[in-house]
């Protein structure tokens, strides 16, 4: 109730308050408002006038103070003048700035006058346009120029390109053998052929002093295989390389389109003649191939047995070609195949990651080396495949970087092996390894399109129609001198080529004399003049008998003639296009140059850093075209030789990227968690690095592993020296000591372990151990430890066993990956055995039973073998 009457009173008080104080001054208030309004409302109404305000900008403005600002040339409809005041400084130039666009503006108002003079008219209030010109923005020059180039580059390709790419004639279906009046053709000497293709597998890779290829030297020396230097021309990439090899035709550089791209199936040879499509058509057995998917593109449905891998995953140096290999032993048991073909990709692999002079290059060479003499061997012993050929060759070569693709010397002069116990009756014995040769000609030089007439003849197929190549005269020795088997070979590749010869220039004369060929007006017209002689000559032949040899020269050499006459007829471009886009890219060029140099004049102090580094750094970390192709620059040289900066270089950009992504990658996040997300996937980005490059350039990691196990030698031996006793600690500079004088010894394998092991044992003794339980010293066992744990504890028991032990599986210049496994688990047994030596009344271990027998510390087998070769080399 007491709170009641207290809400009561406070409510009258706040009535009499209103009634008595506020209420008055309210009502007095309402009544001086009302008495102004009323005043107000019976005042007159102001006329206002309408008047034709003509602005200037560029008239003068005075400025009165700071505030205030009279402008003249202000008028009414009568021509009175008066001043009007600018009240805001800022509004005034807000209004000039407007005006100074120049634009016109229109307002209508309606307004009234005197009723005498302008009631109910209308009048137009007009801003006239400023006298300043209005500004229109144009492009600028830098930019114009800019424009222009980038229109006129893809003008120029295009008009360069369809130039570039000149028409071939095609001769379509399989080659038969014609009818000569020598009668049937000569018998083949071989039935089966192993193709096998090594990728850019380079002359001097097989013939040099430095090859690994030491079992295909020695049946070049011996007489069992047939050495060449096969021409590629360019381009030296692997799909029209295939081509030039199984159609004896010179490939175009849009087959370097098509080389690259995956899904192509328009450059397929399957309704072309080949002489793999000639092997299938001969029947006498199943088609093979292992290796490069390539040859899957090129001849789908062709093969009975494949299986094919791809060439573009260049890090993969082993499995691409284990691959391969391992159907290769099945292979040599079965008897129901005519042609295998084999192609290994390592090699290549090798090169571009690399280069020639890779350390991986020589093991490489040793285990193709190893194929052929697995084949080789299974030729002599099989009866059934005695008839084999086998042709190891490179479908290409590479540069002094690696790679491949040009007209290098390196590039264009691949090996080329005819191997056989057949050929042991018509070849000669040769010098190896071949004396060395810059341009890389080792032995004989022949073109590469040469391979499928000579194998035509060797395993008894009609040559491929649209061949180019000429027979490789070596193999006539395989045909008596008593019949034509020679002359019918030779003619039948010469009226082959001839042709095509013929489809491509209509106007060859098959007619006609044939002395003073050299003088005919043109190639082509000496090529029918010697052709016309090779007739008269071969009718010659037929009467007397004599004169074969001058005649199959006669006839080797028109091929070549021919060969080289349609080979300029692959490169026959259209030289006014060319031309023409070279100008268009040359003006470009000029507009693309100008407007640089315009920017630069502008820009000096900004993009002179920016050029510098592009000139000083980007040129020169990889060298590139084919003039400095395998120079020294920083990533091949410096880095490879500087390992460690490299790493720093690595991880420093890594945290830079972190730094970014945590900034800037999810904004909506908080720091801490955008921080730690992509820490750990930089982390895993990181780990992904290392392991790859642990696998794909291992030289890389030598020194950043070698850092890093000296970092955890140390640690691990200053952690060893802190579990010691003091008064042993200076044992551990002795034991360093002799170790150094160990391994400036050149000592083998078991003398290294023997010593390891017995200085293992000496090293106990020395820090007061004894064959007896009683003797392990406990002092240090629980530095570190909170309470009773048989690992932890019992660990810093053996410090000096540790160390030596330590030091004889260590090698800070390599560690060797068996010795790390064997250290490892033999810890593992050691940590079992001590977690339960923890409990003395277990069976495993006795009282009595002397130490030696309980716990070996000298049974780690010790690598240091290989460091102490590597110290004293």
């Amino acid at each position: 109730m007491a709170k009641g009457a207290r809400a009561s009173n406070k409510k009258a008080n706040n009535v009499k308050l209103k009634s008595r104080v506020f209420g008055p001054v309210e009502t007095a208030r309402t009544e001086r408002l009302s008495a102004k309004l009323l005043e107000l409302a019976s005042q007159p109404k102001p006329e206002r006038e309408v008047r034709d305000v003509a602005m200037d900008s560029e008239d003068g403005v005075k400025e009165a103070d700071n505030n205030v600002i009279p402008t003249k040339a202000v008028k009414d409809t009568n021509g009175k003048q008066f001043p009007i005041l600018f009240l805001d400084r800022q509004r005034l130039n807000n209004k000039l700035t407007y005006l100074s666009t120049g634009t016109d503006i229109e307002v209508d108002q309606e307004s009234t006058k005197k009723n005498s003079k302008l009631a109910g008219t209308k009048s137009r209030i007009e801003k006239r346009r400023h006298s300043r010109r209005a500004s229109i923005v144009f492009p600028k020059i830098p930019t114009l120029f800019l424009i222009a180039a980038n229109v006129l580059i893809p003008i120029a390709i295009l008009t360069f390109a369809s130039g570039f790419f000149p028409y071939k004639p095609f001769l379509s279906g399989l080659a038969e053998y014609e009818a000569l009046q020598y009668g049937p053709p000569p018998e083949a000497p071989f039935d089966k052929i192993v193709f096998m293709v090594v990728d850019a597998l380079r002359s001097d890779f097989v013939y040099s002093r430095l090859s690994g290829f030491t079992f295909t030297q020695s049946l070049i020396a011996n007489g069992a295989a047939l050495p060449f230097t096969a021409h590629a021309t360019s381009p030296t990439i692997t799909m029209p390389r295939i081509k030039a090899i199984t159609t004896g035709s010179i490939p175009s550089f849009l087959d370097v389109i098509l080389n690259f791209a995956e899904s192509d199936t328009s450059s397929t040879l399957a309704t072309q003649d080949t002489w793999l499509a000639q092997m299938k058509a001969k029947g006498g057995g199943k088609m093979i191939m292992y290796g490069d998917d390539t040859w899957l593109k090129l001849f789908p449905q062709t093969f009975d047995r494949s299986d094919g891998t791809s060439s573009f995953f260049v890090s993969d140096f082993t499995e691409v070609d284990n691959n391969v290999t391992r159907h290769v032993p099945d292979e040599l048991k079965n008897d129901d195949w005519n042609t295998m073909i084999l192609h290994y990709l390592g090699l290549d692999h090798i090169g571009h990651k690399a280069g020639p002079r890779s350390p991986n290059m020589i093991l490489k060479h040793r285990e193709m080396d190893g194929i052929i003499r697995q084949i080789f061997e299974a030729i002599e012993s099989e009866p059934y495949l005695e008839s084999t050929l086998l042709v190891l060759c490179g479908d290409h070569g590479m540069n002094d970087a690696g790679n491949h693709g040009g007209s290098s010397p390196g590039e264009t002069s691949p090996a080329l092996v005819f191997i056989s116990p057949k050929l042991k009756t018509i070849a000669p014995k040769f010098e190896v390894p071949a004396p060395f040769e810059e341009e890389f000609q080792y032995y004989k030089t022949i073109e590469q399109s040469d391979i499928a007439p000579s194998l035509g003849a060797l395993l008894g197929f009609p040559t491929p129609r649209n061949n180019l190549g000429a027979f490789i005269p070596d193999f006539l020795l395989f045909w008596p001198d008593t019949e034509n088997d020679k002359v019918q070979i030779m003619l039948r590749n010469a009226r082959q080529i001839l042709n095509v010869v013929t489809a491509t220039f209509p106007s060859f004369e098959r007619d006609g004399p044939s002395q003073d060929c050299n003088q005919a007006s043109s190639s082509i017209d000496e090529l029918a003049c010697n052709w016309r002689g090779i007739t008269e000559g071969l009718a010659k032949l037929k009467e007397s008998g004599e004169g074969e040899e001058a005649w199959l020269n006669k006839v080797t050499q028109w091929l070549k003639d021919a060969q080289g006459i349609m080979s300029s007829t692959a490169s026959n471009y259209d030289m006014s296009k060319l031309v023409t886009g070279q100008g268009i890219a040359a003006v470009s060029l000029l507009f693309a140059f100008a407007a640089a140099t315009i920017t630069i004049s502008k820009y000096p102090i900004t993009i002179s850093p920016f050029l510098g580094m592009t000139l000083l750094f980007a040129r020169r970390w990889n060298q590139t075209g084919q003039k400095f192709a395998g120079e020294p620059d920083i990533a091949r040289k410096f880095l490879f030789d500087h390992n460690l900066t490299l790493w720093y270089l690595v991880g420093a950009t890594y945290l830079w990227n972190l730094k970014s992504l945590a900034n800037q990658g999810f904004p909506e996040l908080p720091q801490l968690l955008s921080g730690a997300l992509f820490t750990a996937l930089t982390t895993a980005a990181v780990t992904f690095k290392f392991a790859f490059t642990n696998e794909d350039s291992p030289e890389l990691m030598v020194e950043l592993v070698k850092t890093t196990m000296d970092t955890l030698h140390n640690l691990l031996t200053l952690f060893l020296i802190t579990q010691s006793r003091t008064t042993n600690i200076p044992l551990f500079l002795l034991f360093d000591r002799q170790f150094y004088l160990l391994s400036t010894l050149d000592l083998n394998l078991i003398e290294i372990s023997t010593t390891s092991l017995l200085l293992q044992y000496t090293s106990f003794f020395a820090f007061g151990g004894s064959n007896a339980i009683s003797s392990i010293d406990l002092s240090s066992a629980y530095n570190g430890v909170s309470g009773y744990n048989g690992l932890a504890t019992l660990s810093p028991t053996l410090p000096s066993s540790a160390y030596i032990s330590l030091n004889s599986t260590y090698n800070p210049n390599y560690v060797n990956p068996i010795a790390r496994i064997f250290f490892t688990v033999t810890t593992i047994f050691a940590v079992i055995f001590l977690t339960h030596y923890r409990n003395p009344y277990q069976n495993i271990i006795q009282p009595n039973m002397p130490f030696s027998n309980i716990v070996n510390p000298g049974i780690i087998p010790s690598y240091t073998a290989l460091r102490i070769q590597q110290d004293a080399e």
